[in-house]
């Protein structure tokens, strides 16, 4: 086995994953490493490139390979509309650059929720399950949660975190974010789809399964697209179908084979709050 091998292996071994996750984050936004990690600069240029809502790359071939963050965070970021109060779900680990890009809206209040205890700059953070927020009915305008939902109530001990374990975790977090959220609020999420399937420490969803969460939380779809991982680059599907049979990290895509990205909403009216 080669040094440099030998050497990764004792990091694995001796750090917990939450210091190796630091490490990461560090290192995708280090400039001496930044070439290493051209989905950045891609994120960048999108994002600088795009004077509304973000739906497709100037270059989708520069994608290839690439992990969906390079969908979720332009689509996600470049829907802000000047909300006054939103929240963060999961920022503690997420790469700087969402970090940064999120603090460069100058939202007026942006507040961030996370399991770990780990503060974020700029945010006012609140730790806490986003089953159950520490937050008054109708408090927030947004919410953001970016390849966070599918992690609720699986086993996540990989991020030295160790919250209840629930089979319907997704729902119970979604019916929470809904009473937080006021009567027309928008939601801004992401989760991996394809073939539906409940991994160890996350879910991937097919469109009927999705539909169905999202009908039990009481929240209406203002928006939806799908984005899969072709051999030409990311892609929007006209027909998310195609991707069903797509499994996680196969037909050449690094993590998920396809994303998809929703804007929900909270309905004006107050309809008796579903139970999870």
């Amino acid at each position: 086995m080669k040094a440099a091998s030998v050497a990764r292996h004792a990091v694995r071994r001796l750090l917990p994953p939450a210091v190796r996750i630091q490490i990461r984050s560090w290192l995708e936004d280090n400039p001496i490493v930044r070439g290493r990690h051209r989905e950045l600069d891609i994120i960048e240029r999108e994002l600088k490139r795009s004077s509304g809502e973000w739906s497709a790359f100037a270059n989708r071939a520069e994608t290839v390979g690439l992990i969906e963050r390079v969908v979720e965070i332009p689509w996600v970021l470049s829907r802000y509309r000047g909300e006054r109060r939103a929240l963060d779900v999961g920022p503690a680990y997420a790469i700087p650059l969402y970090i940064r890009q999120l603090l460069a809206l100058h939202i007026p209040e942006l507040h961030g929720l996370d399991l770990s205890a780990r503060p974020v700059r700029g945010f006012i953070m609140a730790q806490a399950d986003v089953r159950r927020m520490p937050y008054q009915d109708g408090f927030f305008d947004l919410i953001t949660c970016i390849s966070t939902l599918e992690h609720i109530g699986a086993d996540n001990r990989r991020y030295e975190i160790a919250p209840a374990v629930s089979v319907d975790g997704d729902l119970a977090a979604l019916c929470e974010m809904r009473r937080v959220l006021r009567p027309g609020g928008r939601f801004l999420v992401t989760v991996p789809f394809g073939r539906l399937r409940r991994h160890d420490w996350f879910k991937e969803y097919d469109l009927p399964a999705w539909t169905e969460l999202v009908e039990r939380a009481g929240l209406r779809t203002q928006e939806l697209a799908v984005y899969g991982h072709q051999p030409g680059g990311w892609t929007q599907l006209a027909d998310p179908a195609r991707m069903a049979s797509g499994g996680y990290a196969e037909g050449g895509a690094p993590a998920a084979t396809a994303v998809l990205c929703a804007a929900l909403t909270r309905p004006p009216t107050n309809p008796q709050q579903p139970s999870a």
